[in-house]
Parts: structure tokens; C-alpha cells; sequence
């Protein structure tokens, strides 16, 4: 009897690391479907499958206690079934695999845009650095052809999360102009400031200035309200 236990207990185990394996490898196909951008219904297909010989089985199952010839025939007709869904789904799963998946079309075959969605105004220039996407038509009158003619690209998440277009970079502060600039607020000593950096520095003596060594100086860019006019 403990052995009959046993076996039965190690057949529920089985039975039930099946089951999650299965519902498992469901989820993971769902998920493909959908970020490929397909219909969520298409899961039904391999589920199909599923349910088909879980039919079958449980028919025969049925056959086998009741000794019915009648229920055996049924049982085998669902396993014929069965068997011409496997290759159906096998022929959708090339055509899966070698179709273009919708959610990695180009611009020209972006879908249709969402409720609201308001193409650029006309006279619309298009922000500084902007190329066309890859493969996308050249602007036309100064306004970016995808972007008169389609909307934003879609993310592979589904056509509800459309994405918000990337905020322009603030500008950036004109630096101080090239020039002479007291050094360290002396009157008496200056430093050239070329832009990027200090390169050069004067002295006044006896009412001229003499170029002296800049030594190594190092401060922070100069005010542009300090600069020196020649």
C-alpha cells in the first residue's frame, strides 16, 4: 500500500512540475506575440493544442474504464485532430518567424496615429541637429516629412505608450569674449583670457605694460563685465 501511495504521490508531483512548465512556457509565448505587436488572441493558437489532447486524453481514459468501443473511436477522431493543430501551428510559427512583426516596421508603416494626435503646424522648422530616421523621406518646406505625414514611433510596448518626444537641451551660456582681464582684481596686473584658457600676462611698470611669465596660473573664467577695451 505505501508503495501504491508513493507512486501516486510521485505522479501528483510530476504532474503538477508539468503543469507549471506549461503555463510557464504559455506566458512566455503571450509575451512574444504581444511585443512583436500582434493580437493578444493569437495565444489561443498553441492553446489550442493544449486543450485539444487533454481531450483526447481524458476520452480515452474513459474508453479504457468503460470498455466502450464507441468512446474509443471518439477519442481516437479528437487525437486526429490533435494532430492536424500541431501542424497547423507549426505552418503559423515559420510564418511567425519570417513575417515582418509590426512593432519593427519602418516610418513609412507606422500605424495610425492616437485620438488627439495634431500634426506640426505649416511654416514648422524642425530643431537644430534633427535627422531623418533611417529610410525616412527628407524633409519637405522645412518640415520633417515623417512628422507632417506620421506619427511618433511606437514602442514595442503596445500603441497606448506613444513616445513623448525628448525635451531640447537648455542653451548654452555665451562664455566670456577673448581678451585682458585684471588678475585676481588688480589694476596693475592683467591676464589674457583666449577663450578656453589664460595664455599670456602683463605687468604695468613705469606706465607700460611688460609681458612676465604666467607661471603656471590657473583660476576660474574671468567675469565678462571685467574685460579690459584696448
Amino acid at each position: 500500500m505505501n508503495i501504491v501511495g508513493a507512486a501516486g504521490a510521485g505522479f501528483a508531483f510530476d504532474l503538477i512540475i508539468l503543469l507549471a512548465i506549461g503555463v510557464l512556457n504559455m506566458y512566455a509565448v503571450y509575451r512574444i506575440i504581444t511585443k512583436a505587436g500582434y493580437s493578444e488572441a493569437w495565444i489561443l493558437v498553441p492553446v489550442s493544442v493544449i486543450v485539444l489532447w487533454i481531450i483526447a486524453f481524458s476520452i480515452a481514459l474513459h474508453a479504457a474504464v468503460t470498455f466502450s468501443t464507441t468512446t474509443l473511436g471518439a477519442a481516437a477522431a479528437v487525437t486526429w485532430i490533435a494532430g492536424v493543430d500541431v501542424l497547423f501551428n507549426w505552418i503559423l510559427f515559420l510564418v511567425f518567424a519570417f513575417s515582418d512583426w509590426p512593432a519593427l516596421k519602418g516610418p513609412s508603416e507606422w500605424r495610425s496615429p492616437p485620438i488627439g494626435y495634431q500634426p506640426p503646424p505649416i511654416g514648422y522648422q524642425p530643431p537644430i541637429g534633427w535627422q531623418p530616421p533611417p529610410g525616412g523621406p527628407a524633409p519637405i518646406g522645412g518640415v520633417p516629412a515623417a512628422a507632417a505625414f506620421s506619427p511618433p514611433a511606437q514602442s514595442l510596448h503596445g500603441p497606448h505608450e506613444w513616445a513623448a518626444p525628448a525635451p531640447m537641451p537648455p542653451p548654452v551660456p555665451a562664455g566670456p569674449q577673448a581678451g585682458w582681464y585684471p588678475m585676481e582684481g588688480s589694476a596693475e596686473e592683467q591676464v589674457y583670457w583666449s577663450g578656453r584658457s589664460y595664455t599670456d600676462r602683463r605687468q604695468r611698470s613705469g606706465g607700460r605694460w611688460k609681458n612676465v611669465p604666467l607661471n603656471f596660473f590657473t583660476a576660474d573664467p574671468p567675469n565678462p563685465e571685467e574685460r579690459v577695451d584696448e
